[in-house]
């Protein structure tokens, strides 16, 4: 948690909160699109995909 906090410039608490609301809560739009860059740069073998 702390790399990808540190990858993104943000804060631990920051996505730590993300995680313990589990995806409730929407980022700012600023957030989300370094969220998006982030995504978009990733290679696909590293990509994690989540679905319930």
């Amino acid at each position: 948690m702390r790399a990808f906090a540190e990858h993104l410039g943000v804060g631990i608490r920051t996505v730590s909160k993300w995680e313990s609301n589990g995806g409730v809560r929407r980022p700012q739009p600023a957030m989300q699109a370094a969220l998006d860059t982030v995504l978009a740069q990733a290679t696909a073998g590293s990509r994690l995909v989540s679905r319930s």
